[in-house]
């Protein structure tokens, strides 16, 4: 059973990116809506949390990794003037048009990741040795 949440939490992060990826493309220009925004919120947590964790021995532990997320989350959703800055130095660097909102029912969004990090991640998350 341990094998097949470590395999799942592998893959969660690869299909994650490529939800993102799709959603923020082609989805929001397609349909624009409160499901395209929240699965946005869902997916991009489950990839900062990856990108946070790095690859093999670099990059942050899986707690760390958690609060960062989470504080991240709570800053850029609670207050606009910081999701222009956090956008603009962000994903503004690549993409023409880029935009965050700060919406706090948006913060209901992360109640996967936090399920998903408390059940399976802060244990094994997929990403290296098993968490102590």
């Amino acid at each position: 059973m341990l094998k097949i949440k470590i395999l799942m939490a592998k893959y969660l992060y690869v299909f994650c990116a490529a939800v993102l990826i799709l959603n923020d493309h082609v989805l929001k220009k397609s349909f624009h809506n409160a499901l395209t925004g929240k699965l946005s919120d869902i997916v991009g947590a489950f990839v900062l949390y990856r990108l946070l964790r790095g690859v093999g021995k670099i990059g942050l532990k899986p707690w760390p990794s958690f609060w960062v997320v989470i504080g991240f989350c709570l800053l850029i959703k609670s207050h606009q003037k910081m999701a222009d800055v956090v956008a603009q130095y962000t994903c503004g660097l690549f993409f023409e048009h880029c935009h965050f909102i700060a919406d706090p029912y948006d913060l209901l969004a992360f109640i996967p990741f936090i399920v998903f990090f408390l059940s399976v991640g802060y244990k094994n998350d997929g990403l290296g040795a098993v968490a102590k």
